[in-house]
Protein backbone atom coordinates (compact mmCIF):
# COMPACT_ATOMS: atom_id res chain seq x y z
CA UNK A 1 0.00 0.00 0.00
CA UNK A 2 1.25 3.47 -0.87
CA UNK A 3 -0.10 6.93 -0.21
CA UNK A 4 1.32 10.41 -0.80
CA UNK A 5 3.98 11.27 1.75
CA UNK A 6 3.65 14.48 3.75
CA UNK A 7 6.99 16.26 3.67
CA UNK A 8 7.71 18.04 6.93
CA UNK A 9 11.02 19.82 7.38
CA UNK A 10 12.53 21.42 10.42
CA UNK A 11 12.35 25.20 10.31
CA UNK A 12 15.54 26.93 11.38
CA UNK A 13 14.88 29.72 13.84
CA UNK A 14 17.02 32.84 13.77
CA UNK A 15 17.98 34.96 16.72
CA UNK A 16 17.10 38.61 16.19
CA UNK A 17 19.06 41.04 18.35
CA UNK A 18 18.94 44.80 18.66
CA UNK A 19 21.93 46.75 17.55
CA UNK A 20 23.64 48.49 20.42
CA UNK A 21 22.99 52.11 21.29
CA UNK A 22 19.63 53.24 19.91
CA UNK A 23 19.32 51.63 16.48
CA UNK A 24 16.03 49.77 16.18
CA UNK A 25 16.98 47.72 13.10
CA UNK A 26 17.35 44.01 13.97
CA UNK A 27 19.97 41.66 12.67
CA UNK A 28 20.26 37.87 12.51
CA UNK A 29 22.93 36.02 14.44
CA UNK A 30 23.92 32.43 15.15
CA UNK A 31 23.95 31.41 18.78
CA UNK A 32 27.14 30.99 20.80
CA UNK A 33 28.13 27.70 22.44
CA UNK A 34 29.22 29.53 25.56
CA UNK A 35 25.70 30.57 26.55
CA UNK A 36 23.07 28.30 28.07
CA UNK A 37 19.44 28.32 29.10
CA UNK A 38 20.49 28.61 32.74
CA UNK A 39 21.99 32.01 31.92
CA UNK A 40 18.58 33.31 30.85
CA UNK A 41 16.28 34.10 33.76
CA UNK A 42 13.25 36.03 32.59
CA UNK A 43 10.93 38.70 34.00
CA UNK A 44 7.70 39.71 32.30
CA UNK A 45 6.29 42.01 34.97
CA UNK A 46 7.51 45.63 34.80
CA UNK A 47 9.23 47.23 37.74
CA UNK A 48 6.67 49.12 39.88
CA UNK A 49 8.64 52.34 39.50
CA UNK A 50 8.29 52.18 35.69
CA UNK A 51 4.53 51.82 36.03
CA UNK A 52 4.40 54.62 38.60
CA UNK A 53 6.38 57.10 36.52
CA UNK A 54 4.57 56.41 33.24
CA UNK A 55 1.51 58.68 33.79
CA UNK A 56 3.23 61.41 35.80
CA UNK A 57 3.52 64.98 34.56
CA UNK A 58 7.13 66.14 34.22
CA UNK A 59 9.32 67.29 35.83
CA UNK A 60 9.26 64.01 37.74
CA UNK A 61 9.83 63.98 41.52
CA UNK A 62 13.59 64.00 42.01
CA UNK A 63 13.63 61.11 44.47
CA UNK A 64 11.67 58.91 42.07
CA UNK A 65 13.81 60.03 39.15
CA UNK A 66 16.95 59.07 41.09
CA UNK A 67 15.52 55.74 42.21
CA UNK A 68 14.42 54.92 38.67
CA UNK A 69 17.88 55.67 37.27
CA UNK A 70 19.33 53.13 39.71
CA UNK A 71 16.66 50.47 39.32
CA UNK A 72 16.78 50.77 35.54
CA UNK A 73 20.55 50.27 35.85
CA UNK A 74 19.78 46.86 37.35
CA UNK A 75 19.87 47.51 41.10
CA UNK A 76 17.29 46.41 43.64
CA UNK A 77 16.54 46.43 47.36
CA UNK A 78 18.97 47.96 49.83
CA UNK A 79 21.58 48.53 47.11
CA UNK A 80 19.28 51.15 45.58
CA UNK A 81 19.08 52.90 48.94
CA UNK A 82 22.87 52.96 49.29
CA UNK A 83 23.46 54.51 45.89
CA UNK A 84 20.53 56.89 46.30
CA UNK A 85 22.12 58.18 49.50
CA UNK A 86 25.40 58.64 47.62
CA UNK A 87 23.65 60.64 44.91
CA UNK A 88 21.88 62.78 47.49
CA UNK A 89 25.28 63.56 48.99
CA UNK A 90 26.36 64.67 45.52
CA UNK A 91 23.36 67.00 45.48
CA UNK A 92 24.78 68.70 48.58
CA UNK A 93 28.23 69.00 47.02
CA UNK A 94 26.85 70.42 43.77
CA UNK A 95 24.81 72.97 45.68
CA UNK A 96 28.02 74.16 47.34
CA UNK A 97 29.85 74.32 44.00
CA UNK A 98 27.26 76.56 42.37
CA UNK A 99 26.59 78.69 45.44
CA UNK A 100 27.07 82.35 44.66
CA UNK A 101 26.45 81.88 40.93
CA UNK A 102 23.18 83.48 39.87
CA UNK A 103 23.59 82.92 36.14
CA UNK A 104 21.84 79.58 35.32
CA UNK A 105 24.19 78.99 32.39
CA UNK A 106 27.19 79.31 34.67
CA UNK A 107 25.57 76.96 37.18
CA UNK A 108 24.81 74.41 34.48
CA UNK A 109 28.40 74.44 33.22
CA UNK A 110 29.77 74.14 36.76
CA UNK A 111 27.73 70.96 37.22
CA UNK A 112 29.37 69.48 34.12
CA UNK A 113 32.84 70.47 35.30
CA UNK A 114 32.13 69.02 38.75
CA UNK A 115 31.21 65.68 37.16
CA UNK A 116 34.43 65.52 35.15
CA UNK A 117 36.62 66.63 38.06
CA UNK A 118 35.16 64.23 40.64
CA UNK A 119 33.13 61.45 38.98
CA UNK A 120 33.83 60.78 35.31
CA UNK A 121 37.17 59.05 34.75
CA UNK A 122 37.12 56.74 31.70
CA UNK A 123 34.78 56.77 28.71
CA UNK A 124 33.42 53.32 27.83
CA UNK A 125 30.84 53.11 25.05
CA UNK A 126 29.14 50.13 26.76
CA UNK A 127 28.96 51.51 30.30
CA UNK A 128 25.36 52.71 30.50
CA UNK A 129 24.69 52.04 34.21
CA UNK A 130 24.57 54.89 36.72
CA UNK A 131 25.72 52.75 39.65
CA UNK A 132 28.90 51.64 37.87
CA UNK A 133 29.59 55.25 36.90
CA UNK A 134 29.49 56.19 40.57
CA UNK A 135 31.48 53.16 41.69
CA UNK A 136 34.18 52.97 39.02
CA UNK A 137 34.06 56.28 37.13
CA UNK A 138 33.46 54.61 33.76
CA UNK A 139 30.65 56.13 31.70
CA UNK A 140 29.08 56.50 28.31
CA UNK A 141 26.81 59.14 26.84
CA UNK A 142 23.69 57.72 28.49
CA UNK A 143 24.94 57.18 32.04
CA UNK A 144 26.66 60.58 32.10
CA UNK A 145 23.58 62.32 30.65
CA UNK A 146 21.29 60.78 33.26
CA UNK A 147 23.62 61.77 36.10
CA UNK A 148 23.81 65.31 34.71
CA UNK A 149 20.02 65.41 34.63
CA UNK A 150 19.84 64.40 38.30
CA UNK A 151 22.48 66.88 39.48
CA UNK A 152 21.00 69.80 37.54
CA UNK A 153 17.51 69.00 38.76
CA UNK A 154 18.81 69.09 42.33
CA UNK A 155 19.70 72.79 41.89
CA UNK A 156 16.48 73.70 40.12
CA UNK A 157 17.54 73.56 36.47
CA UNK A 158 15.33 72.05 33.78
CA UNK A 159 17.10 69.39 31.72
CA UNK A 160 15.94 67.00 29.01
CA UNK A 161 17.61 64.67 26.55
CA UNK A 162 18.60 64.72 22.89
CA UNK A 163 19.00 61.60 20.77
CA UNK A 164 20.75 61.08 17.47
CA UNK A 165 21.06 57.83 15.54
CA UNK A 166 23.75 56.46 17.86
CA UNK A 167 24.32 59.00 20.62
CA UNK A 168 22.65 60.95 23.42
CA UNK A 169 23.33 64.16 25.29
CA UNK A 170 21.45 66.79 27.30
CA UNK A 171 19.84 70.13 26.79
CA UNK A 172 19.48 72.54 29.71
CA UNK A 173 17.25 75.59 30.07
CA UNK A 174 19.22 78.56 31.39
CA UNK A 175 16.96 81.59 31.59
CA UNK A 176 15.46 82.17 28.16
CA UNK A 177 18.16 80.18 26.38
CA UNK A 178 18.50 76.41 26.02
CA UNK A 179 22.01 74.99 25.66
CA UNK A 180 23.27 71.63 24.44
CA UNK A 181 25.43 69.77 26.94
CA UNK A 182 27.67 66.95 25.69
CA UNK A 183 28.14 65.27 29.03
CA UNK A 184 31.00 63.05 27.83
CA UNK A 185 33.34 66.05 27.62
CA UNK A 186 34.34 68.68 30.21
CA UNK A 187 34.15 71.18 27.32
CA UNK A 188 30.68 69.94 26.44
CA UNK A 189 28.61 72.92 27.61
CA UNK A 190 27.33 74.76 24.53
CA UNK A 191 29.74 72.57 22.52
CA UNK A 192 29.21 74.21 19.16
CA UNK A 193 30.92 77.33 20.43
CA UNK A 194 34.11 75.60 21.64
CA UNK A 195 37.01 74.65 19.36
CA UNK A 196 38.52 72.45 22.09
CA UNK A 197 35.34 70.40 22.21
CA UNK A 198 35.24 69.96 18.45
CA UNK A 199 38.87 68.83 18.41
CA UNK A 200 38.55 66.28 21.24
CA UNK A 201 34.99 64.96 21.20
CA UNK A 202 35.21 62.62 18.23
CA UNK A 203 38.60 61.29 19.33
CA UNK A 204 37.23 60.30 22.75
CA UNK A 205 33.76 58.97 21.90
CA UNK A 206 33.86 58.11 18.22
CA UNK A 207 30.67 60.12 17.68
CA UNK A 208 29.98 63.36 15.88
CA UNK A 209 28.23 66.27 17.56
CA UNK A 210 24.89 67.10 15.92
CA UNK A 211 24.09 70.78 16.35
CA UNK A 212 20.57 72.23 16.76
CA UNK A 213 20.78 73.38 13.13
CA UNK A 214 20.71 69.74 12.02
CA UNK A 215 17.28 69.18 13.53
CA UNK A 216 16.46 66.29 11.19
CA UNK A 217 19.29 64.24 12.73
CA UNK A 218 18.37 64.84 16.37
CA UNK A 219 15.31 64.24 18.50
CA UNK A 220 14.55 65.69 21.90
CA UNK A 221 13.28 63.37 24.61
CA UNK A 222 11.84 64.10 28.04
CA UNK A 223 13.07 62.79 31.38
CA UNK A 224 11.35 59.45 30.87
CA UNK A 225 12.84 59.19 27.40
CA UNK A 226 16.33 59.79 28.79
CA UNK A 227 15.84 57.18 31.52
CA UNK A 228 14.59 54.71 28.92
CA UNK A 229 17.92 54.89 27.11
CA UNK A 230 19.48 53.05 30.06
CA UNK A 231 16.96 50.27 29.53
CA UNK A 232 17.34 50.24 25.75
CA UNK A 233 21.12 49.96 26.04
CA UNK A 234 20.92 47.21 28.66
CA UNK A 235 18.60 45.23 26.38
CA UNK A 236 21.03 45.66 23.48
CA UNK A 237 24.16 44.78 25.45
CA UNK A 238 22.56 41.77 27.17
CA UNK A 239 21.27 40.53 23.82
CA UNK A 240 24.72 40.93 22.34
CA UNK A 241 25.98 38.62 25.11
CA UNK A 242 23.17 36.12 24.29
CA UNK A 243 21.57 36.77 27.71
CA UNK A 244 18.12 36.97 26.17
CA UNK A 245 16.24 36.10 29.35
CA UNK A 246 17.94 38.87 31.30
CA UNK A 247 17.24 41.29 28.42
CA UNK A 248 13.49 40.73 28.59
CA UNK A 249 12.94 42.56 31.90
CA UNK A 250 14.48 45.89 30.82
CA UNK A 251 12.50 45.72 27.57
CA UNK A 252 9.31 45.22 29.57
CA UNK A 253 10.22 48.16 31.82
CA UNK A 254 10.91 50.47 28.87
CA UNK A 255 7.54 49.74 27.31
CA UNK A 256 5.76 50.19 30.65
CA UNK A 257 7.55 53.53 31.07
CA UNK A 258 7.03 54.93 27.56
CA UNK A 259 4.24 52.93 25.94
CA UNK A 260 5.30 54.15 22.51
CA UNK A 261 5.94 52.42 19.19
CA UNK A 262 9.70 52.17 19.61
CA UNK A 263 9.52 50.56 23.05
CA UNK A 264 6.87 48.15 21.76
CA UNK A 265 9.01 47.15 18.79
CA UNK A 266 11.98 46.56 21.07
CA UNK A 267 9.79 44.53 23.44
CA UNK A 268 8.67 42.30 20.56
CA UNK A 269 12.29 41.74 19.52
CA UNK A 270 13.18 40.81 23.12
CA UNK A 271 10.35 38.26 23.29
CA UNK A 272 11.28 36.91 19.86
CA UNK A 273 14.94 36.56 20.86
CA UNK A 274 14.18 34.62 24.02
CA UNK A 275 11.55 32.37 22.46
CA UNK A 276 13.85 31.60 19.53
CA UNK A 277 16.71 30.98 21.93
CA UNK A 278 14.68 28.33 23.72
CA UNK A 279 13.94 26.79 20.35
CA UNK A 280 17.60 26.66 19.39
CA UNK A 281 18.26 24.68 22.57
CA UNK A 282 15.36 22.34 21.82
CA UNK A 283 13.22 23.63 24.69
CA UNK A 284 10.25 24.26 22.42
CA UNK A 285 7.70 24.04 25.22
CA UNK A 286 9.34 26.90 27.11
CA UNK A 287 9.54 29.02 23.98
CA UNK A 288 5.90 28.47 23.08
CA UNK A 289 4.71 29.01 26.66
CA UNK A 290 6.68 32.26 26.87
CA UNK A 291 4.57 33.71 24.06
CA UNK A 292 1.29 31.99 24.99
CA UNK A 293 1.41 33.40 28.52
CA UNK A 294 2.46 36.91 27.47
CA UNK A 295 0.01 39.81 27.53
CA UNK A 296 -2.44 39.91 24.61
CA UNK A 297 -0.76 42.96 23.06
CA UNK A 298 2.42 40.90 22.79
CA UNK A 299 1.19 37.36 22.14
CA UNK A 300 -1.01 38.48 19.22
CA UNK A 301 1.80 40.35 17.51
CA UNK A 302 2.30 38.98 13.99
CA UNK A 303 6.05 38.45 14.47
CA UNK A 304 5.54 36.46 17.66
CA UNK A 305 2.65 34.50 16.17
CA UNK A 306 5.03 33.39 13.43
CA UNK A 307 7.79 32.53 15.92
CA UNK A 308 5.33 30.59 18.06
CA UNK A 309 4.11 28.67 15.02
CA UNK A 310 7.68 27.78 14.03
CA UNK A 311 8.49 26.63 17.57
CA UNK A 312 5.40 24.47 17.78
CA UNK A 313 6.17 23.00 14.37
CA UNK A 314 9.69 22.09 15.48
CA UNK A 315 8.39 20.73 18.78
CA UNK A 316 6.02 18.36 16.98
CA UNK A 317 8.71 17.22 14.54
CA UNK A 318 11.15 16.54 17.39
CA UNK A 319 8.52 14.39 19.12
CA UNK A 320 7.97 12.51 15.88
CA UNK A 321 11.69 11.95 15.43
CA UNK A 322 11.81 10.55 18.96
CA UNK A 323 8.89 8.19 18.19
CA UNK A 324 6.56 10.00 20.59
CA UNK A 325 3.58 10.08 18.25
CA UNK A 326 0.91 10.07 20.97
CA UNK A 327 2.50 13.08 22.65
CA UNK A 328 2.76 14.88 19.31
CA UNK A 329 -0.89 14.12 18.56
CA UNK A 330 -2.06 15.36 21.97
CA UNK A 331 -0.09 18.55 21.43
CA UNK A 332 -2.00 19.24 18.24
CA UNK A 333 -5.37 18.62 19.91
CA UNK A 334 -4.62 21.07 22.75
CA UNK A 335 -6.58 24.21 21.84
CA UNK A 336 -3.88 26.55 23.17
CA UNK A 337 -1.36 25.10 20.76
CA UNK A 338 -3.72 24.37 17.90
CA UNK A 339 -4.54 28.06 17.68
CA UNK A 340 -0.83 28.86 17.66
CA UNK A 341 -0.20 27.36 14.24
CA UNK A 342 -0.53 29.58 11.21
CA UNK A 343 -2.63 28.88 8.15
CA UNK A 344 -2.81 25.20 7.15
CA UNK A 345 0.09 24.26 9.40
CA UNK A 346 -2.11 22.55 11.99
CA UNK A 347 -3.88 20.52 9.33
CA UNK A 348 -0.64 19.54 7.62
CA UNK A 349 1.01 18.42 10.85
CA UNK A 350 -2.12 16.62 12.03
CA UNK A 351 -2.39 14.64 8.81
CA UNK A 352 1.29 13.80 9.07
CA UNK A 353 0.90 12.45 12.62
CA UNK A 354 -2.24 10.46 11.83
CA UNK A 355 -0.56 8.93 8.80
CA UNK A 356 2.45 7.89 10.85
CA UNK A 357 0.25 6.44 13.59
CA UNK A 358 -1.74 4.49 11.01
CA UNK A 359 1.39 3.18 9.30
CA UNK A 360 2.72 2.02 12.66
CA UNK A 361 -0.61 0.36 13.54
CA UNK A 362 -0.85 -1.37 10.16
CA UNK A 363 2.08 -3.62 11.07
CA UNK A 364 -0.28 -5.38 13.46
CA UNK A 365 -3.78 -4.54 12.17
CA UNK A 366 -5.05 -2.95 8.98
CA UNK A 367 -8.37 -2.52 10.73
CA UNK A 368 -6.80 -0.44 13.47
CA UNK A 369 -4.94 1.62 10.87
CA UNK A 370 -8.21 2.29 9.02
CA UNK A 371 -9.86 3.43 12.26
CA UNK A 372 -7.01 5.88 12.94
CA UNK A 373 -7.46 7.41 9.50
CA UNK A 374 -11.23 7.56 10.05
CA UNK A 375 -10.60 9.50 13.27
CA UNK A 376 -8.27 11.76 11.31
CA UNK A 377 -11.02 12.57 8.79
CA UNK A 378 -13.38 13.39 11.66
CA UNK A 379 -10.77 15.69 13.22
CA UNK A 380 -9.12 17.28 10.20
CA UNK A 381 -11.66 16.89 7.41
CA UNK A 382 -12.12 14.76 4.32
CA UNK A 383 -8.73 15.51 2.84
CA UNK A 384 -7.97 13.49 -0.33
CA UNK A 385 -4.79 11.91 1.08
CA UNK A 386 -6.66 10.71 4.15
CA UNK A 387 -9.49 9.23 2.10
CA UNK A 388 -7.01 7.40 -0.13
CA UNK A 389 -5.24 6.02 2.91
CA UNK A 390 -8.52 4.94 4.46
CA UNK A 391 -9.68 2.96 1.43
CA UNK A 392 -6.25 1.35 1.05
CA UNK A 393 -6.23 0.18 4.67
CA UNK A 394 -9.80 -1.11 4.41
CA UNK A 395 -8.91 -2.86 1.17
CA UNK A 396 -5.89 -4.53 2.75
CA UNK A 397 -7.99 -5.56 5.74
CA UNK A 398 -10.57 -7.05 3.34
CA UNK A 399 -7.88 -8.91 1.38
CA UNK A 400 -6.62 -10.61 4.55
CA UNK A 401 -10.03 -12.19 5.12
CA UNK A 402 -10.80 -12.78 1.44
CA UNK A 403 -7.61 -14.72 0.77
CA UNK A 404 -8.45 -16.99 3.69
CA UNK A 405 -11.98 -17.37 2.25
CA UNK A 406 -13.42 -15.82 5.39
CA UNK A 407 -16.12 -14.16 3.34
CA UNK A 408 -18.40 -13.15 6.21
CA UNK A 409 -15.60 -11.16 7.84
CA UNK A 410 -14.59 -9.78 4.44
CA UNK A 411 -18.13 -8.55 3.78
CA UNK A 412 -18.29 -6.93 7.23
CA UNK A 413 -15.07 -5.03 6.55
CA UNK A 414 -16.28 -3.82 3.13
CA UNK A 415 -19.71 -2.84 4.45
CA UNK A 416 -18.10 -0.76 7.20
CA UNK A 417 -15.75 0.84 4.72
CA UNK A 418 -18.53 1.71 2.27
CA UNK A 419 -20.64 3.13 5.08
CA UNK A 420 -17.88 5.69 5.50
CA UNK A 421 -16.87 6.02 1.82
CA UNK A 422 -19.90 4.89 -0.20
CA UNK A 423 -18.42 6.09 -3.51
CA UNK A 424 -15.03 4.47 -3.20
CA UNK A 425 -14.39 2.68 -6.50
CA UNK A 426 -11.79 0.44 -4.86
CA UNK A 427 -14.12 -0.73 -2.10
CA UNK A 428 -17.02 -1.17 -4.54
CA UNK A 429 -14.81 -3.47 -6.62
CA UNK A 430 -13.98 -5.45 -3.48
CA UNK A 431 -17.68 -5.71 -2.71
CA UNK A 432 -18.38 -7.02 -6.22
CA UNK A 433 -15.51 -9.49 -5.96
CA UNK A 434 -16.74 -11.07 -2.76
CA UNK A 435 -20.28 -11.21 -4.17
CA UNK A 436 -19.04 -13.16 -7.20
CA UNK A 437 -17.34 -15.71 -5.00
CA UNK A 438 -20.48 -16.19 -2.93
CA UNK A 439 -22.46 -16.91 -6.08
Amino acid sequence: MEYPAVKIQRIALLITALLIYFNTQPFSSAYADSASLEDNPQRQEPLPIAVRLAPMIEPLPLDLLTGAALEFSGLSGSTVDLFQAEIEELFVQVAAVVAGSDDPAVRAEKVLLFMHEHLLKVYDVRQTRVDILLEEGTFNCVSSAVLYLLLCRSIGLKVWGVRTADHAFCRVQAGETAYDVETTSPAGFDPGSKKKFKDEFGKVTGFSYVSPANYIDRREVDERGLLALILFNRVAFLSEEREYGAALGPAVDAHALLGDEESYDRLIVAFSNLASWYGLYGDYRQGVELIVQAADAVSHNSTLVRVKSDLLHNWVIELVENKKLETAASLLTDKRYRDSLEGDEWKTLSIYIYQLQAREAAAASFGRAAQIIKDAVTSVGAEPELLRSYEHYVHNHFVQFFNKQLFTEAIRVIDQGLAFMPRSSLLLKDQALVAENLD
